[in-house]
C-alpha cells in the first residue's frame, strides 16, 4: 500500500490559502423535519460569518426546489437529474457528480462540496494548501447543542461522538479533477449511503497528495439510515463494481 499524506494545519499555509479561490458547494434540503431544518439554518448562518473572503459558497438545486440560504451564497437551480424521477428513489436527491462538475467550470483554484448541516470553524480553511495537496476529505465530530456562533466558536460544547464514520465534504484541486474526473462513477447519489465510500476509494487509488482530516462539526441527532431505499441499492451497487 503506497503511503499517503496526512497533513495537519500549519500556520504558514495561512498566505497559500488567501490566494488561492475556493468554491464551497452545497445542496440545500428543504426539510419537513423542523428540528433538522434549524440545525441547517444554524449551519449556513455559522458557514456565512465563518468563510474568508478567498471562499464563495455555490447552492446547488432543481428549478422546483425551495432554497432559503443567505443572501450572499450564490444560488444556482442548475441540476436536471433527480433520482426520483430517474430510478424511483423515494426522496428527489441530486447526483453527487452533476454538483463538482458545476463547480469545476467555475473561476476557481480548489472546489468541493459538503453537507448543508455541517459546522465549521474560523480556522477551518488554513488547512488548504494551494501548492501541494490534491484532494482533500473531512470527517466530523458529533457534538451537543450551541445556543449560538459564539458559543461554537469558542468551542463551548462536548464531543458525544469522537469517531463517526464516512465523510462530510470532499475537496479537489482544479487541476486534479481535470485529470482524473473520468475515475469517478456519474451515477452515484448524494444523501444516500456509500456514495462518499466511494470517492475515499477512487482519491486514495489515484492520488499520494490526499489530506484526511476530522475537522467538522455536526449538532447530535438521531439518524435513520435504510439500505434498501432504490437509491442506497444503486451506490452499493456501484460501490461493488470497485470492491
Amino acid at each position: 500500500m503506497r503511503k499517503r499524506k496526512i497533513k495537519s494545519n500549519d500556520a504558514n499555509d495561512a498566505n497559500d490559502v488567501n490566494d488561492a479561490k475556493i468554491i464551497l458547494s452545497i445542496n440545500y434540503v428543504n426539510y419537513h423535519d423542523g428540528e433538522k431544518k434549524a440545525y441547517q439554518d444554524f449551519a449556513l448562518s455559522v458557514l456565512e460569518k465563518n468563510k474568508p473572503s478567498n471562499v464563495e459558497v455555490a447552492v446547488f438545486a432543481h428549478e422546483d426546489d425551495d432554497v432559503k440560504v443567505p443572501a450572499s451564497f450564490r444560488v444556482f437551480k442548475t441540476l436536471k437529474r433527480n433520482s426520483k424521477k430517474i430510478i424511483g428513489n423515494n426522496r428527489p436527491l441530486p447526483y453527487i457528480k452533476d454538483i463538482l462538475s458545476q463547480c469545476f467550470k467555475m473561476e476557481c483554484d480548489i472546489f468541493g462540496y459538503i453537507n448543508s448541516d455541517i459546522l465549521i470553524t474560523k480556522n477551518f480553511f488554513d488547512c488548504f494548501d494551494k501548492k501541494k495537496i490534491d484532494a482533500y476529505m473531512f470527517m466530523r465530530y458529533d457534538i451537543s447543542q450551541v445556543k449560538d456562533i459564539g458559543e461554537f466558536n469558542k468551542k463551548s460544547f462536548k464531543i458525544k461522538y469522537k469517531n463517526h464514520p464516512g465523510f462530510d465534504s470532499f475537496f479537489f484541486r482544479k487541476k486534479w479533477w481535470e485529470l482524473n474526473k473520468q475515475r469517478f462513477h456519474d451515477n452515484l447519489i448524494l444523501g444516500e449511503p456509500e456514495w462518499d465510500f466511494y470517492y475515499y476509494q477512487r482519491i486514495y487509488e489515484g492520488t499520494r497528495e490526499i489530506l484526511i482530516q476530522r475537522d467538522l462539526y455536526h449538532v447530535f441527532h438521531r439518524t435513520i439510515w435504510t439500505l434498501e431505499s432504490p437509491g442506497a441499492i444503486n451506490n452499493r451497487r456501484i460501490n461493488k463494481s470497485i470492491t
